[in-house]
């Protein structure tokens, strides 16, 4: 994975960014540095783009970003409330959400959107950056920074907690 300079990172994300590569190469195994950086190799790239950080890969045309500010997610968590998930989670009051396979982040942003706390596990690293990236840019917008305070992007697999951490199970 490579960086390309584009209008420039903020220094936040460059500071998470080398202390994601640090936490990377301090895996407690190879075999998990592999699963993380391996698939991908040096077939992608991060770079700005329109004011966010996005992922390509070198030989496509398109571009895949997170971003929680987006006019039509704002709307949609509007009416987060009404749809199938977030309604469910709403009606047994969790406090807490774990999204073990956070992705974009769609849809924990919707569950934080309900009042949810959700804690996003994200094992892929530019992945993980990209989540960070819109999480920033969502806490910096006011309709959309209540949503993102309560949500917590981890980078790792849910699979690498103690059982303890997971509540005995």
């Amino acid at each position: 994975m490579a960086w390309l300079e584009g209008d420039g990172p903020d220094e936040g994300l460059l500071r998470a960014a080398r202390a994601l590569g640090a936490q990377i190469l301090k895996a407690d195994s190879p075999k998990r540095l592999r699963q993380s950086v391996e698939p991908w190799g040096s077939k992608r790239f991060l770079y700005y783009h329109e004011r966010r950080l996005a992922l390509r890969e070198t030989q496509g045309e398109t571009a895949v970003s997170a971003d929680f500010c987006s006019e039509r997610l704002k709307a949609r968590s509007r009416r987060a409330r009404l749809e199938a998930a977030p309604k469910a989670a709403a009606a047994t009051r969790l406090p807490e959400l774990w999204d073990a396979t956070a992705g974009l982040g769609v849809d924990s942003f919707l569950f934080a959107s309900c009042g949810a706390r959700v804690t996003l596990f994200e094992r892929d690293p530019a992945v993980f950056l990209l989540l960070l990236d819109a999480r920033a840019r969502a806490l910096s917008d006011p309709e959309t920074r209540d949503a993102a305070s309560r949500m917590r992007p981890v980078f790792g697999s849910i699979e690498d907690l103690e059982p303890c951490a997971l509540g005995g199970v």
